[in-house]
C-alpha cells in the first residue's frame, strides 16, 4: 500500500514535471513569435498581393492572348507563383508561428521539397526563356522554339527540378535544438536528427551550384542579345544617316578634308579636260565609266561640275564628248593618266561619303532587317523577370553561404538583426509577387486588358 502511495506521488510530480516544461517551451515559443511578427506581416503582405496578381495575370494572358511561346512562359511562370503564395508562403507562416514546438515532421518534408523544386524550376524556366529570346532576337531565320514544344519543355523542367529537389524529402525533419539563454530544448523543421551534418550541406551546396548556374547562363544569354541589339540599333541609325545624305546635299565642309580633296581635284581636273579638248572621236569605255560615276555624284550633288557635251563637236553620233581625249592632242598620255587617276580619285570620295562603292546600287542592296517592336518588347519584359530573379536570390545565398562558414553567428544577433536576417532569407519570394507589376508596367497589351476589366467593373459600381 505504501509503494502504491509512494509510486502514485511520483507520477503526480513527473505529470507536474513534465506540464511546467511544457508551459516553459510554451511561452518561450510565444515569445519568439513576438519577435518574428514583422517576417510574419512580411510573408502576409505577399501572400495577398501575390495571389491577386497572378490571378489577373492567369486570366488575361489565358482569355485574352493568343497562343504562342511567350503566352506559355507567362502561365507557366504566374502557375508556379500561385502554388508559391497559396502553398508555400502559408507554410512559412506557420513555421515562423512554431519556432520551438513543430511537430509535423511529414508537412515538414513535404513543404521544404515544394519550396525547392518551385525554386529551381523558376531558373531553369528563365534559362529556358533566355534561350529562346536569344533565338528570336539573334538567330531569327534558325529553327525556332514552337508554342508546342515550349509546353513540353515546361513540364520537362518541372520534372527535373522534382528530382533535383528530391533529396529534400529525406534531409528535412524535425530537429532538437537547444533554445539560446535558456535549459529547454525544441524542436524545428530543418535539418533532420536523422542525418550528419554534412549531408546538409551536400544538399544545400547542389541547390546552391543550380541556382547560381542559372543566374550565370542568364547572365551570359541576356550579355549577347543585348549586344546583338545595341549593333542592330547602330546600324539602323547609320543607314538612316546613309538614307539622308542621298537625300540632301554633301558639303564639302562636312566631309572629311581627304574626301574633300579628292573632290576638288577631280572637279578641277574635269574642268581642264573640258578646256583643252576641242575635237575628239565617239566615247570611249573610260568615258562611259565617267558619265556613270558622275551620275550617281549628281545624285548625291556632290559639289563637281557636270561636264555636258559639245553639240558643236562632230562624234560617231554628231557630237563631241569634252571628256574624251584624242591621240592627236598634245600630251596624250600625261592628259589620259591624268584623268584615270582622278577617276579612281572621285570613285573613293563617292565610297567615302556613301558608305557603299561607285558601282553598287543603293536600289539592290540587302537591307538591315528590323527587330520587331513586340519582340523587343517581350524580351524586356522576359528580362526584367530575369533580372527580379537574380536581386532576389541573392541576399538568399549570400545568408547561406554565411550559414554554412559559421552556424553560430545567428545566435549572437539581436532581434532586430534576427528578423531582418530571417526576411533575407525569403526575400526571394518576392520573385513570385512582382511579376504582375512587371506585365503592367512593360506589356501594353495586358495592361490595356486590365484596365478594361475595372473599367467594366466601375461601370457596373
Amino acid at each position: 500500500m505504501n509503494y502504491s502511495i509512494l509510486y502514485l506521488n511520483s507520477s503526480l510530480k513527473s505529470v507536474d514535471s513534465n506540464l511546467t516544461e511544457t508551459l516553459s517551451l510554451s511561452e518561450l515559443n510565444s515569445q519568439e513569435v513576438f519577435k518574428r511578427l514583422p517576417v510574419i506581416v512580411f510573408i502576409s503582405i505577399l501572400i495577398l498581393m501575390g495571389t491577386i496578381g497572378n490571378l489577373h495575370v492567369l486570366y488575361i494572358y489565358y482569355r485574352k492572348f493568343n497562343r504562342s511561346t511567350y503566352r506559355n512562359f507567362v502561365l507557366t511562370l504566374a502557375a508556379i507563383d500561385i502554388v508559391s503564395c497559396t502553398i508555400s508562403m502559408p507554410f512559412e507562416i506557420y513555421d515562423e508561428l512554431y519556432p520551438y514546438l513543430f511537430q509535423a515532421n511529414v508537412a515538414c518534408k513535404v513543404f521544404r521539397f515544394i519550396n525547392f523544386t518551385l525554386a529551381i524550376a523558376t531558373g531553369l524556366m528563365l534559362v529556358v526563356i533566355s534561350s529562346e529570346r536569344y533565338r528570336r532576337i539573334c538567330r531569327p531565320f534558325g529553327s525556332q522554339l514552337t508554342e508546342k514544344q515550349s509546353i513540353y519543355a515546361m513540364i520537362g523542367i518541372i520534372i527535373c527540378a522534382s528530382g533535383a529537389s528530391l533529396p529534400a524529402l529525406y534531409v528535412y525533419g524535425i530537429k532538437t535544438t537547444q533554445i539560446p539563454g535558456y535549459d529547454s530544448v525544441g524542436t524545428e523543421c530543418t535539418w533532420g536528427d536523422h542525418i550528419e551534418v554534412y549531408v546538409g550541406y551536400i544538399f544545400y551546396g547542389e541547390t546552391l551550384m543550380t541556382v547560381i548556374g542559372c543566374m550565370i547562363a542568364l547572365v551570359v544569354i541576356y550579355s549577347i542579345v543585348g549586344k546583338y541589339l545595341w549593333d542592330h540599333a547602330h546600324k539602323m541609325s547609320k543607314n538612316m544617316r546613309t538614307k539622308y545624305q542621298m537625300k540632301e546635299p554633301i558639303k564639302l565642309d562636312v566631309i572629311e578634308e581627304e574626301t574633300a580633296d579628292q573632290i576638288r581635284r577631280a572637279r578641277d581636273s574635269f574642268r581642264s579636260i573640258k578646256q583643252s579638248n576641242e575635237n575628239g572621236t565617239a566615247a570611249t569605255k573610260d568615258e562611259m565609266k565617267h558619265n556613270k560615276l558622275n551620275k550617281k555624284a549628281r545624285k548625291l550633288e556632290l559639289p563637281i561640275i557636270n561636264i555636258k557635251q559639245n553639240s558643236d563637236a562632230p562624234t560617231s553620233s554628231g557630237n563631241t564628248s569634252p571628256n574624251h581625249i584624242p591621240k592627236t592632242s598634245p600630251n596624250w598620255k600625261g592628259q589620259k593618266k591624268l584623268q584615270t587617276r582622278d577617276m579612281k580619285g572621285l570613285k573613293k570620295a563617292f565610297k567615302n561619303v556613301t558608305g557603299r562603292p561607285a558601282g553598287a546600287n543603293p536600289l539592290l542592296s540587302k537591307p538591315e532587317k528590323s527587330v520587331p517592336d513586340r519582340e523587343k518588347r517581350i524580351t524586356i519584359v522576359l528580362f526584367t523577370i530575369t533580372v527580379l530573379f537574380i536581386v532576389s536570390f541573392l541576399p538568399y545565398i549570400v545568408i547561406l553561404i554565411l550559414y554554412s562558414a559559421d552556424e553560430s553567428y545567428e545566435k549572437s544577433m539581436t532581434t532586430v538583426e534576427h528578423a531582418v536576417y530571417l526576411i533575407g532569407l525569403r526575400l526571394y519570394m518576392i520573385n513570385n509577387v512582382a511579376n504582375p507589376f512587371l506585365y503592367s508596367s512593360f506589356d501594353s497589351k495586358f495592361k490595356k486588358h486590365l484596365m478594361e476589366i475595372y473599367s467594366f467593373l466601375s461601370a457596373l459600381i
